[in-house]
């Protein structure tokens, strides 16, 4: 049994849908999971855009949806709370093995879950992909933020803590909340990239061979993210320096906004050479390099 905040959507004929990511998820873990129930929040609503009708799914078909409230507020959690814990409870009473996550809004599943498999006796997984609870340094912080953040870590702590087995998806994670029995955490890199999808190494040298070959007018990046270090933002910034010596010209596009974004501007825009990568131009939502 898995419970997450990610919610599903029914609509006045039964139907059920859900995001194509989540579906495409969840689809890879029933080929090995054949007895599964999914605990969400569930709203009811028409059919939604960009979703899929799992209910008409064969891969779905053996599976048991358990309909949580879907609040959208904290104060609106607090009040559905009895309901969300009730059903939790004759729900995880069934299963076997129950597995949650430590990261959700408003309340994150974990903290409900993870007492109720305790009195129980459950076998409890927790999977920590994500910690959107902490805050970034070096940015304005509210002090309603820094409180959810310091209850949101100790809660957190506890629950990893507690369970019988943990994945992270960084040893950051791990070294950090995994306070207790640390063989009972494992790190397991996230990777969403199907297996088809991969090529050979051999392939992908030939590949930046042919990128990085005096033929090709612009090697052309695209980072997509926050502009802080610890989304590899200086690693980058280090290699366009180390392109740019080998005389090799660089397009870069950035999405995004972050701390790091003005020190990245005025790195390349004091390049003493004019450059292989100056900056060319302004192009919202991002930047063009």
């Amino acid at each position: 049994m898995i419970v997450i905040n990610v919610s599903s959507t029914c609509d006045e004929k039964g139907d059920r849908y859900l995001h194509p990511l989540w579906a495409k998820d969840l689809t890879e873990h029933f080929r090995y999971l054949k007895n599964f129930t999914l605990a969400t929040p569930c709203q009811q609503e028409t059919s939604p855009g960009n979703a899929i009708v799992v209910t008409r799914e064969p891969s779905f078909s053996n599976v048991e949806f358990i309909d949580l409230p879907s609040p959208n507020s904290y104060p609106e959690a607090i009040l559905t709370l009895p309901a969300t814990v009730a059903k939790l409870w004759g729900a995880i009473g069934k299963a076997d093995i129950v597995h949650s996550c430590v990261a959700g809004w408003p309340i994150p599943m974990g903290w409900l879950v993870t007492p109720i498999a305790l009195i129980q006796g459950k076998f409890y997984v927790v999977v920590v992909e994500s910690a959107p609870w902490r805050l970034e340094p070096g940015t304005t912080i509210k002090i309603k933020d820094r409180i959810i953040a310091y209850v949101s870590e100790i809660v957190n702590r506890w629950c990893v803590n507690n369970a019988n087995l943990t994945i992270f998806t960084q040893s950051q994670y791990q070294q950090s909340l995994l306070t207790k029995r640390q063989e009972r955490g494992h790190v397991i890199h996230a990777s969403w990239i199907d297996e088809e999808n991969i090529i050979s190494e051999a392939d992908a040298k030939e590949i930046w061979h042919k990128k990085l070959s005096p033929s090709t007018q612009k090697l052309k990046l695209l980072f997509a993210g926050r502009v802080e270090s610890s989304k590899g933002v200086l690693v980058l910034l280090e290699a366009i320096k180390i392109l740019d010596k080998k005389n090799i010209a660089v397009n870069l596009d950035i999405l995004g906004d972050g701390t790091l974004l003005s020190e990245w501007c005025d790195s390349f825009s004091r390049n003493p050479k004019g450059g292989m990568a100056s900056i060319d131009g302004v192009n919202p939502p991002g930047l063009e390099f």
